[in-house]
């Protein structure tokens, strides 16, 4: 891992398949503002996301899921932008949240074209029975 990468994210990334994946992290302290931010943050959007600022105000999407409590929320194949499929990873240390994108890209157009296509074939088969 890099070292400058942020000790907590560290050791998370490391109970998790990353299989080099790209990702981004932010921490967060108790009020939601931003206290760290790393890793590829250019990939997900998130360079405008400043140190110092509060995270909902740009983040709304995270309004609902902090604070998270001991046990890491984990929400997969999250479509993040037009062409980006992301797992969104929420865990706390101490007194830090740490918010980890972690880039799911392929699997997830993948997982979208399949469904599609299972949707297209139920259609079909709807209109000939009518």
């Amino acid at each position: 891992m890099d070292a400058g990468i942020a000790i907590n994210v560290e050791q998370y990334l490391k109970t998790i398949a990353l299989g080099g994946r790209v990702f981004a992290y932010l921490g967060l302290d108790k009020q939601h503002i931003v206290c760290q931010t790393g890793g590829a943050t250019d990939s997900f959007d998130l360079a405008s996301v400043s140190e110092g600022e509060f995270a909902l105000g740009k983040l709304g999407y995270l309004e609902g899921l902090l604070p998270s409590d001991d046990k890491p929320i984990v929400i997969e194949n999250t479509q993040f932008m037009r062409e980006r499929f992301v797992d969104i990873h929420i865990f706390k240390n101490n007194d830090i949240q740490w918010v980890v994108f972690i880039d799911n890209t392929e699997p997830g157009k993948l997982r979208q074209t399949l469904q599609q296509q299972r949707l297209n074939a139920d259609i079909l088969k709807e209109a000939r029975k009518s």
